[in-house]
């Protein structure tokens, strides 16, 4: 059974084609070309000069946003209103739940993200990166008169390299089950023009960089396909194997490459090569504009999905007779393009091997970005329970190309789980579990065969109890040796002028969880710094034996200063070896999955301990606002 995208324009998936060309327009609004080098041909590296370079790169994932966001709608029907349902009013059946809610205009557990919630996220957004720009181009970590409040106290506690890039992992829209099209078609229209106010992409703008008029110009963002970004019937698939100029199928895919070609801003510097590998089976690649040493690798690992893959499979069965009687005995594939298909969705896999052959002979390093992860699930929600997020066999075909590539991968980002989690992948062979005792103290080489990290971060959708979330990722350069000659074998080993990716700060909403008093002049909760992956696993980190700290030194309060900071596979085993040993390293590390959140909010535990009845407990409640 084939199981493969398919961009079709039939009219009962009219509403089908219409998110699908959101996304490729979106999503090709901002490809950039790819300069034309052969394999053997290495990028320049900017900072042969030997000067140290950093890399700050926005992270967002599975906002979900839900356009008819109902805050009295009872959470079990996800916070939208029915057709036909009357207006919203206090007597609502979801009305009674409002008193435990922190903030319940923006979002509720069990609900996607509101307009205000999906406002506050791009404005808290492009109030860091005007905050970070600023501070670049004054040369010292000050603050921007045009940024908000938020930003600047967050910009305070943290300080950042200037963003250029943002990355969203998937999950655009929020779907619920008997959904309107139209409710789609209304959440990624809000979607689209939301971020393009905040974030324009034009051709003028690109070209300028962050030197135009608005501080928020030049702007690359990254944009990864999620699976409630297209409909069920985009996982069939299409006859790409045959020339079929004149079918309906091939018709239908022209004209949203025609239409993409209209409607985009930029189409003279689109890259050829990502939008028919988007075409094919929306994945592509792209160059960091600002390090063209970093290329940025899209996945639709959706394809490997065991839930996806098996609603596909069963929406194929279903249509079985009706697509024999459309199609000839001629157009049909044969068995062996079946086969292949099944064992490559789309061609995926050997596309990215080529991918991270061409990186490597090239000098470039990539940053792998999918939805969902491989790897597994493990959770406790009303019983414990694990299972497989990819089919077993598609799993075994990544982890091979990742490790027999783990030289180039300098970072694995993915979203769907609405949580931050850290996962070892291993190459083939070896037993995580064995070498976590003994893993570190230095950041891996960069060698082939070696242990990566794949991470995922908390979602701007507080739909399963977290707090809404936002990272940024920061690279650090490789120095050259006259900068810092103790470091010199370190750098080495690591390879010159290559980055790792040192850090990240993770900012967050708080409406669950602590949630504390509204401070600094707010009225209501706001985006703010919650911690760094540094600040919160460090200290759980074994230190480099060169760099231990004598006794006298510790007794004087100096901290142990380990070799360059990274985050790689070698962290990912410390990691999970203190999750084991530790219960002081599992108690941040589940406050820092959430981003703080997973339980009632502060203030409504408080008043369940000091009152009886539910009339005391609101009464509590309205009293501590």
């Amino acid at each position: 059974m084939r199981v493969h995208t398919m961009l079709t324009a039939s009219p009962n998936m009219k509403w089908a084609s219409f998110r699908l060309l959101c996304l490729v327009t979106c999503i090709y609004e901002l490809a950039t070309s790819r300069a034309a080098l052969g394999d053997v041909e290495h990028v320049e590296d900017p900072a042969a000069d030997g000067s140290f370079r950093q890399l700050a790169i926005a992270w967002v994932s599975d906002i979900h946003l839900q356009p008819h966001y109902s805050m009295l709608a009872h959470p079990k029907e996800r916070c939208g209103r029915r057709r036909g349902e009357p207006t919203d009013s206090p007597e609502s059946p979801g009305g009674i739940y409002l008193e435990v809610e922190t903030g319940p205009e923006l979002g509720r557990a069990g609900c996607g993200s509101s307009r205000i919630l999906f406002d506050e996220t791009l404005n808290f957004l492009n109030g860091l990166v005007i905050q970070s720009r600023a501070a670049a181009a004054a040369g010292n970590p000050t603050t921007s008169p045009t940024a908000s409040s938020a930003p600047k106290t967050a910009f305070t506690h943290y300080p950042l390299p200037p963003i250029n890039t943002i990355l969203l992992t998937g999950d655009f829209a929020h779907a619920r089950k008997d959904v309107d099209p139209n409710y789609l078609e209304d959440a990624l229209k809000e979607f689209t023009s939301g971020l393009f106010e905040r974030f324009p992409q034009n051709s003028k703008s690109i070209r300028q960089g962050h030197s135009g008029a608005s501080a928020s110009e030049g702007i690359q963002l990254v944009l990864v396909v999620g699976n409630h970004d297209f409909p069920p019937a985009a996982l069939l698939p299409p006859q790409r194997t045959r020339a079929e100029a004149s079918s309906e199928k091939v018709k239908g895919r022209l004209t949203l490459v025609q239409l993409f070609v209209i409607t985009t801003s930029i189409c003279a510097l689109q890259d050829a090569c990502a939008l028919q590998t988007f075409l094919r089976g929306m994945y592509y690649s792209t160059d960091l504009r600002e390090e063209p040493k970093m290329r940025v690798i899209c996945l639709n690992t959706n394809f490997y999905a065991v839930k996806l893959r098996k609603a596909a499979i069963a929406l194929i069965q279903s249509n079985k007779h009706e697509l024999a009687g459309e199609e000839t005995a001629t157009s049909l594939p044969a068995a062996g393009e079946d086969a292949a298909e099944e064992a490559d969705p789309a061609g995926q896999f050997e596309w990215l091997e080529e991918e991270l052959r061409s990186a490597r002979a090239r000098g470039q390093q990539v940053i792998i970005c999918g939805h969902v992860m491989p790897g597994l699930t493990v959770r406790l929600n009303e019983f414990a329970y694990f299972r497989d997020n990819w089919e077993s066999a598609y799993t075994a075909r990544y982890r091979d190309l990742i490790s027999a590539y783990s030289d180039v991968v300098a970072a694995q980002l993915y979203g769907h789980q609405h949580e931050g989690t850290m996962v070892v992948l291993p190459p083939r062979g070896t037993q995580a579990w064995k070498d976590a005792p003994t893993a570190g103290p230095r950041c891996n080489p960069r060698q082939p065969n070696l242990p990566t990290a794949l991470l995922t971060i908390p979602s701007i959708s507080p739909q399963n109890g977290n707090n809404p979330t936002m990272r940024v990722l920061v690279f650090d350069g490789v120095q050259d040796n006259h900068q810092q000659p103790q470091e010199y074998e370190e750098r080495e080993r690591a390879g010159a002028g290559a980055y790792a990716l040192a850090d990240y700060a993770q900012y967050h909403l708080p409406l669950y969880g602590f949630v504390g008093h509204s401070g600094f002049g707010r009225t209501g909760p706001a985006f703010e710094f919650e911690s760094s992956f540094q600040d919160i696993f460090r200290p759980f980190m074994r230190c480099a034996k060169p760099s231990q700290l004598s006794l006298a030194s510790a007794a004087k309060g100096r901290k142990c200063s380990g070799p360059t900071r990274c985050i790689d596979g070698s962290t990912a085993l410390q990691v999970a070896d203190a999750l084991e040993r530790s219960p002081f390293a599992y108690a941040e590390y589940m406050k820092h999955r959430y981003a703080g959140g997973k339980d009632v909010a502060s203030k409504a535990a408080s008043c369940g301990s000091l009152a009886v009845t539910e009339e005391d407990f609101i009464e509590c409640i309205y009293q501590m606002k």
